[in-house]
């Protein structure tokens, strides 16, 4: 009798409802992407932050090299996380090597370009996520630039060494290309010595331009600004870290990219393959004109391009 209450008791502990069995913990690790939003938006969701759901940052600390950058991920996925987060090529570049069976879920420029998904709508592998690429942003900066600078002949791009564009966007720069007789110019820096280069080569700010593609780990955004106000040069910034020294702004954003990517953490905790789940495209156009830039190289908005303006700086 003894051996057959203990049974029961056993069994009522193991049941489902009664309050006595817990849910399994599940783990996130943030790798070197903060993670302050992250907790809060899957709250939201229906998970409790130190009872179901742990959240776990881990820090590469001041640009650190791609040697450094692996090994911090291999010892995150050795802990065996339920899903890694994580931003930028370099650093998904790193947790895919480390693993192809651990769900990862990125914030990338271009996934197909850079080898992390086979198609945005079906990404194929480990990772899935938001991407920032889009054709509209690149018709939509060009269309503005050309209004703003209307003897604009060349355009100076400072872009990653091995960075590439979704063939859509080539695709549409080419075509802008031939219809204005743009000349496109790619300078793959790795530096501010290497960018600053670039900008000291521009000799007719008139018809020149310079291209910030894209954010890049470890550039000296601070020392780059005052270098470019100097040089009178108007410059379109598409990485979001240089608008104080940039005559334009633009991009394609995502409004709440904390709570994209949660939705999609969401998702996969709840036993979705990150293989099917398609990447986001952002939907919000931001226009971002400086005013006082444009007063300091002698460049006047005409009304056209101030109505597509989303933000104004004087």
């Amino acid at each position: 009798m003894k051996d057959r209450r203990a049974f029961l008791l056993a069994g009522l502990c193991a049941a489902p409802g009664l309050g006595l069995a817990q849910a399994p913990l599940r783990r996130v690790a943030c790798f070197h992407c903060g993670g302050t939003r992250l907790g809060p938006a899957l709250g939201a969701m229906g998970w409790r932050l130190g009872q179901d759901l742990r959240i776990e940052p881990r820090s590469l600390g001041d640009s650190p090299a791609q040697g450094a950058i692996d090994a911090a991920a291999r010892e995150v996925v050795a802990t065996a996380p339920d899903v890694v987060v994580t931003f930028m090529r370099e650093q998904v570049g790193a947790v895919v090597r480390a693993t192809r069976t651990i769900p990862v879920v990125a914030a990338l420029h271009d996934p197909v370009a850079d080898g992390f998904a086979r198609t945005l709508a079906r990404p194929g592998g480990n990772v899935t996520g938001i991407a920032f690429s889009s054709p509209e942003s690149v018709k939509m900066t060009f269309r503005i630039l050309g209004q703003a600078l209307p003897a604009l002949r060349r355009l100076h791009t400072l872009e990653p060494p091995g960075w590439s564009e979704l063939a859509t966007v080539k695709g549409v720069r080419s075509e802008i290309a031939a219809k204005r007789g743009l000349a496109f110019e790619p300078h793959p820096v790795a530096d501010l010595a290497q960018a600053t280069r670039v900008l000291e080569s521009i000799r007719n700010p008139r018809e020149e331009a310079l291209v910030f593609a894209v954010a890049m780990r470890g550039f000296d955004y601070a020392a780059f600004a005052p270098k470019v106000l100097r040089s009178r040069v108007a410059m379109v910034d598409m990485s979001g870290q240089l608008e104080e020294a940039s005559l334009l702004g633009a991009g394609m954003r995502h409004p709440d990219m904390w709570g994209r990517l949660a939705a999609i953490v969401d998702q996969v905790l709840r036993g979705t393959n990150p293989a099917g789940i398609p990447f986001e495209l952002p939907t919000h156009a931001v226009v971002t004109l400086n005013r006082r830039v444009a007063a300091t190289i002698g460049v006047t908005f005409p009304p056209e391009v101030l109505l597509r303006a989303t933000r104004l700086i004087d």
